[in-house]
């Protein structure tokens, strides 16, 4: 079992009708999980053979972690977007390649 040293807030998009036929968009928080940051290694920055530069941490956390495609994720006070949340064929943790989110 991996060692879950830290805490990683998840925070999603939600589409709230706004009555007139469209949406509002605001972000709401889905939970606090623990988790493990690490850096990438080179096996995570390449994609169906193509380089991906964006990967900047690959999170660790408990299988039943609530974290999608695109979710924001914040360790730190530092904010990622989600890439690809995996879990292996035993599912002992989730594995989520990250990048930075830019301001």
């Amino acid at each position: 079992m991996i060692p879950l040293n830290t805490t990683a807030i998840i925070t999603r998009p939600v589409r709230t009708a706004d009555g007139s036929g469209g949406f509002t968009l605001s972000t709401a928080v889905v939970g606090t999980i623990p988790c493990r940051i690490s850096n990438p290694e080179s096996s995570d920055t390449q994609w169906g053979g193509v380089h991906q530069e964006d990967v900047a941490a690959v999170l660790y956390a408990l299988p039943q972690a609530d974290i999608r495609l695109s979710d924001r994720v914040t360790v730190r006070e530092v904010t990622y977007e989600a890439l690809t949340p995996t879990t292996n064929s035993i599912p002992a943790f989730l594995r989520v390649r990250l990048k930075y989110v830019k301001h």
